[in-house]
């Protein structure tokens, strides 16, 4: 179980989750920002040649999804639950393939770690 603290902040982005993308994703007015951070991992992910990628605190997936093609594998985590349920929703729009082309692509909650 979380400390008081901790369900506060899940439920707090928990309120979040729904407009997170429209906010904070490539399309929101921090785009920018986005993509800068996206061009950079894309780059080393590039030169680390298909690693496996772990997103702590990952909200909607979205980095995620910009690396699947570069990546070997993918793990999100993150506190809020329903960051999880978008993040695995956006998850089926792509997905993480090795070289035998299996699926790679994981999300969950932070409870699951406790």
């Amino acid at each position: 179980m979380l400390a008081p603290a901790k369900l506060e902040l899940a439920r707090q982005f928990d309120e979040l989750a729904g407009t997170w993308d429209a906010r904070c994703g490539p399309h929101s007015s921090h785009r920018s920002e986005f993509a800068a951070r996206i061009r950079y991992l894309r780059a080393l992910c590039t030169s680390l040649d298909r690693p496996r990628v772990l997103d702590l605190g990952c909200a909607t997936g979205q980095t995620l999804l910009y690396l699947s093609d570069l990546a070997a594998a993918g793990v999100g985590v993150d506190i809020s639950p329903l960051m999880i349920l978008y993040a695995r929703r956006n998850g089926t729009k792509r997905v993480f393939t090795n070289k035998g082309g299996t699926r790679k692509w994981r999300c969950g909650c932070v409870y699951l770690l406790q």
